[in-house]
Formats: structure tokens, sequence, C-alpha cells
């Protein structure tokens, strides 16, 4: 296996470390081990288990549920849980999703929330109660926009904006450098989107519109999917 530190091949086994194998570089001159710069490294649960955490993670099992399948603390599985999502941003940072053929942009909103901290005074508002509804009526202050995005094969992006509807601007800051040309844009006729056609060579089309319904529709269980 290679170094993790400078990828080189020229490594030897090196002795155990708490009962895991140790390698040396002959090149850098760095020890390290097999989980070395991943999810369980430093960690003393087994990789089945972190397996078997990440797939309750992906799934949307509650921290309480996983702790209490596993037998340890809910501190302790809040912090695997932001390790697993750390390394999926780093994953997209490295990596990023190219949505192509038809993709389905919108935007959902969520209230805000600000569980276990003071309310800001820029938040403009007294703390609610745990199932309480906004104070005002409609999209306001109190909501959060997530921007989300899906190509048919199953490509997904989401990302949070601002507290109103997004811009011309802030949709190509998140989805500019995710389309490929050529892609059709499947949207529920917000104006802001149709900027990203002309700047990313994309065909946009409102399927609100009358005539547009008889040939799409937007499928309304991605963007639950996506949150």
């Amino acid at each position: 296996m290679q170094c993790p530190y400078c990828q080189s091949s020229k490594v030897i086994k090196y002795g155990h470390a708490n009962g895991k194998q140790r390698f040396y570089c002959q090149e850098c001159g760095k020890t390290y081990l097999h989980s070395t710069g991943t999810l369980t490294a430093n960690s003393h649960f087994s990789r089945s288990i972190w397996a078997d955490f990440i797939h309750d993670t992906l799934v949307g099992a509650s921290l309480d549920f996983s702790a209490e399948k596993f037998g340890f603390s809910h501190q302790t599985a809040f912090n695997m849980r932001h390790k697993v999502l750390m390394a999926l941003r780093d994953m997209l940072e490295k990596e990023p999703v190219l949505l192509s053929g038809i993709t389905e942009l919108d935007e959902t909103f969520v209230l805000d929330c600000y569980k276990g901290k003071t309310v800001p005074t820029e938040a403009n508002r007294t703390a609610r109660k745990h199932g309480a509804t906004a104070a005002k009526r409609g999209i306001s202050n109190e909501y959060i926009a997530i921007c989300t995005g899906i190509q048919r094969d199953g490509k997904a992006i989401a990302e949070t904006v601002n507290r109103a509807k997004p811009s011309g601007k802030e949709l190509y800051e998140i989805f500019g450098t995710h389309i490929c040309e050529e892609t059709l844009i499947l949207t529920d006729g917000l104006r802001s989107y149709n900027s990203l056609g002309a700047v990313t060579g994309c065909t946009v089309m409102d399927v609100d519109h009358e005539e547009n319904k008889k040939h799409t529709t937007i499928n309304a269980e991605w963007q639950q999917w996506c949150l």
C-alpha cells in the first residue's frame, strides 16, 4: 500500500500498535496504520461498525437510534456523524457533482433553528418552542432557502442560500459549475433560473407553463429525498 503522506510505494511492515498493523515509509520516514487519513483514524471501533454507522447516516437514522444500536453514548454518535458529514463534504469538493441530461432544480424553505443556542439579535425574534410554527405568514426571514438539484439518474446537489427566494446570481454560484452544457433544466417557473440557460449553455423549461405540461412534470418526491 502507498504511504498516505508521500504516496511512495517503498513501504515495509513495522510492528503493531494496539493490535493494528503499523507501516514504515522508507521515503519520508513516517509510520502509519491502515486507518491513517480515513474516517476510522484514532477510532476504537471496527470497520464493520463504521460501515454500519455510515449506512445509518445515509438512510437518515437518528443519533439516539445508532447510539443504542451500537452501545455507545449520544455524544459519540454525534461526533461520528459529523466525521461522516465532513468526509462527504470533502468528497464533493474533490469530485464535484456534474448534473446533465434531464435535471430538476427547485428550492425549498425550512424554519431557521438555533436549538441549544441563544437566538441572535439579527434574527429579530424570540425563541420558539419545540414544534412551533413561524410567526409570519408565507415565506419570511424566518425561513432558510435551500436550493436543490437532481438528475434523473440520481446525482444530486443541495445548498443553503439565504432567507429569501434566490436571485439569478446566487443560483449561478450554486449550480454554475455543476451543470454540463446541453442539459435540460426543469423548473417550476421562478424567473431567476432563466439566467442559468444563458451562462451554462443549457435549456431551461418551466414545467408549470401550459404548453410544457404535456411534455414533462417535476417529480415532487425528489425534494424530500435531498433533504
